[in-house]
């Protein structure tokens, strides 16, 4: 009896120095070193204003180069067409997924960064007193990720990311400030004002606000999608 309770001893303290390691091998799916192809991020109805998708693809490039140890190829679809120039190969006839993959062994890749804007929008609320408005605007991002093993199409691990951006922006009723600065000089004045702005739902929406959320969505798909890999939080 002695000798069967050492020998279970022994077991169990086998297995709480095993489980640890076999867990953390168990997350590293991806070796560091692997090559990696980032796809263009897909944009979609609204999504698609202001190239949305090549803003987001260079986000989330940027953040793999700077949280992960892959190697990285930016499948920029201008650089993909002097390759297959090159080569004098090309995609047509293929579905998005299969000139995905064929586009990752251009570089030899072993897995294929893809995604899509899930959604984009704009909320405000409007308050003013006499000629002046106040507008705040809060974009809102939502961006999915997945990464495929090129040999088998598998789809290794997959993410979300979210992000927001709020502005607040004074605007003047330029027909009223126009009219008043008109009568004031004799029907010499006008107001006019200039904004960088994109128009979003029929709303002038800042670009530096849409950046802003796209920004933050990307960093977050992509860091949440390294932990689900690799088990190590980049999410605090």
């Amino acid at each position: 009896m002695r000798t069967c309770s050492a020998v279970l001893r022994l077991l169990l303290l086998a297995l709480c120095i095993l489980l640890p390691t076999s867990a953390a091998s168990a997350l590293a799916k991806i070796p560091a070193g692997a090559k990696v192809a980032v796809m263009p991020i897909g944009a979609y109805g609204d999504a698609s204003v202001y190239d949305a998708g090549r803003a987001a693809s260079e986000y989330v490039t940027a953040v793999l180069r700077k949280e992960s140890s892959y190697t990285l190829y930016d499948c920029d679809p201008e650089i993909v067409a002097d390759r297959l120039a090159e080569l004098g190969l090309s995609l047509a006839g293929l579905t998005e997924n299969e000139a995905a993959m064929e586009t990752a062994k251009l570089f030899d890749a072993d897995y294929v960064v893809r995604g899509n804007i899930l959604s984009l929008g704009d909320s405000h609320r409007s308050s003013g007193f006499l000629l002046i408005g106040q507008e705040q605007h809060t974009m809102t991002a939502h961006i999915s990720l997945r990464i495929v093993d090129v040999r088998t199409g598998a789809i290794v691990m997959a993410a979300k990311g979210e992000g927001d951006s709020t502005t607040t922006v004074n605007e003047i009723d330029l027909q009223s400030a126009s009219a008043i600065a008109s009568y004031a000089s004799g029907g010499v004045q006008s107001v006019g004002l200039g904004f960088d702005n994109v128009m979003w739902g029929g709303e002038n929406v800042s670009t530096e606000n849409l950046d802003k959320a796209l920004r933050a969505a990307a960093s977050d798909a992509v860091r949440r999608l390294l932990t689900n890999i690799d088990g190590k939080d980049r999410t605090k």
